[in-house]
């Protein structure tokens, strides 16, 4: 097994650690205080310069080619400066456009893929609604064929980026009675009448990336705006849930960027520390902590990576995902606790890193499926390979 990047992925990793520091570090804990999207940096990412927002998309709508490892290293690197710019780097890029790369129809493609990874156009993906979080089979928002149109009516929560998104992709259920056949997605635009933004959330972390209501009351949309057009007809949870496996791997590599900046400031900050005549990182129940937190970093990046490999080598994935979406998230938060922990009365203070990096890694083991919801999917997977 070969463990080395290419020079190129080598190269992906120190442009994006560059950027990351540049651009994220400094404006983390402000957008942290101000909740404020950090729009400029989004933009920033989209720009030829950076060429981030490029990564593992088709080179035939202004990608840079499929490279899922890639994918991983950028959004590891921003996440180390700042959670919030790690997520809007895998969710914003790597959301929306993906679901119409993957499977949206040739006009859908050529519509909305560009615009996201070259101008920092921005589309948010509708799936939870207030009684169908981790039960995606219970979503109540409708949609019903009206000749060349559908018409949508239901509630959406917990929606990244629904407020300042320019198109929302929607999942409404369409057929009852035909089971996981039964749902259609429909890219709705942000002017589309019947469309509006309801409460916006005030979260434990991840400020400054917004989570808004989605209310949909008559909304009417054309037949061509359905994903995948006439061959997405009760597809998209289908869709939905294939598209969740490659998410997961990114909420591991998020976890892993958080981690390992925590990892590195608690390594830093206990060779500097004295106390009773000599550094902190001379007594034993420190050097323990720090043992755990090494080995745990290597364990939820074998993880990560190894995922990615099998994503890229186009071999199944969805049970090494939710692995590593599992153990990069529980390892990441424990790290983070230690770190926080060697730090003392500093670490708890919201005027350095660690505070907000606490608060920010939780997310990681809820959302893209949460923690739960990871272990009935690595048993259903082993459960079908036993059929004894």
């Amino acid at each position: 097994m070969d463990f080395e990047l290419t020079e190129d992925q080598q190269l992906i990793r120190e442009s994006a650690a560059q950027f990351a520091q540049t651009y994220c570090e400094p404006e983390a804990a402000e957008i942290d205080r101000t909740h404020k999207f950090p729009m400029e940096t989004w933009k920033k990412m989209s720009s030829a310069g950076s060429g981030l927002n490029e990564v593992n998309h088709l080179e035939k709508y202004g990608g840079g080619g499929l490279d899922p490892i890639s994918e991983m290293i950028i959004i590891e690197e921003l996440s180390k400066a700042s959670l919030t710019h790690g997520a809007i780097y895998a969710l914003l890029s790597h959301g929306f456009p993906t679901f119409i790369e993957k499977f949206g129809t040739e006009e859908q493609k050529e519509k909305y893929i560009k615009p996201v990874i070259q101008n920092g156009y921005i589309g948010g993906f509708c799936l939870t609604e207030p009684d169908a979080g981790s039960d995606a089979r219970s979503i109540k928002t409708k949609s019903v064929k009206d000749g060349d149109y559908y018409i949508l009516n239901g509630t959406k929560c917990f929606i990244t980026a629904g407020n300042i998104a320019d198109a929302l992709l929607i999942v409404a259920k369409a057929d009852e009675n035909a089971g996981e056949n039964g749902y259609n997605g429909f890219i709705v635009e942000k002017e589309t009448n019947g469309l509006s933004i309801g409460k916006i959330e005030s979260k434990m972390g991840i400020r400054a990336l917004p989570t808004a209501e989605i209310i949909l009351q008559d909304v009417k949309v054309h037949r061509s705006c359905m994903l995948g057009g006439e061959n997405g007809v009760g597809q998209m949870l289908r869709y939905a849930l294939g598209a969740l496996d490659a998410a997961r791997i990114g909420t591991g590599a998020q976890a892993l960027g958080v981690a390992q900046s925590a990892y590195e400031k608690a390594l830093q900050y206990s060779g500097e520390r004295v106390q009773f005549g000599r550094s902190i990182n001379r007594n034993q129940g420190i050097k323990w902590y720090l043992a755990e937190m090494a080995a745990k970093l290597d364990m939820a990046r074998l993880l990560v990576y190894r995922a990615a490999w099998l994503e890229q080598e186009g071999k199944p994935f969805s049970k090494e995902a939710a692995m590593a979406k599992l153990y990069a998230s529980k390892f990441g938060r424990e790290i983070v606790n230690l770190a926080l922990q060697i730090h003392g009365g500093l670490g708890y203070m919201n005027d350095y890193p660690l505070e907000r990096m606490y608060r920010d890694i939780k997310i990681t083991e809820i959302y893209e499926g949460s923690s739960e919801i990871m272990k009935a999917v690595i048993a259903s997977n082993i459960i079908k390979k036993d059929k004894r």
